[in-house]
């Protein structure tokens, strides 16, 4: 659709992303239309209820763009892979956590986008 339009309806998901993660979350573009968002000491409800409101609040915008051919909507929507790492991991590296949840998106695209999975490792 464009740079400008893309940069546009990027602009207005990192505002939605922004508020809210009610500073909670630290939420940051990772590349292309992908965001990351991390949190230390958050409980699984809160992730959970983050995720729920994050969803639910792209489709309330109704950022809208061109249809595309192959879906039955004509705004934005969000697909969410997150992943809850309980233990501190010595080690663990935060691409390999990346990763992971890199997986759990691609689960949530297969079974029809617009949502989110969390996996508690």
């Amino acid at each position: 659709y464009g740079h400008i339009k893309g940069d546009q309806c990027l602009k207005q998901v990192a505002q939605i992303l922004r508020r809210t993660s009610d500073g909670d979350f630290c939420v940051a573009r990772y590349g292309g239309d992908e965001f990351v968002f991390m949190a230390y000491d958050v409980s699984e409800d809160k992730v959970r209820d983050f995720l729920r409101r994050l969803v639910e609040n792209i489709r309330n915008a109704a950022i809208t763009f061109d249809k595309k051919p192959d879906t039955d909507t004509d705004s934005v929507t969000i697909s969410i892979g997150a992943v809850i790492q309980n233990r501190a991991t010595e080690g663990m590296e935060l691409a390999e956590l990346l990763k992971q949840a890199d997986r759990v998106l691609y689960e949530v695209k297969q079974s029809g986008k617009d949502g989110y999975k969390l996996r508690i490792e």
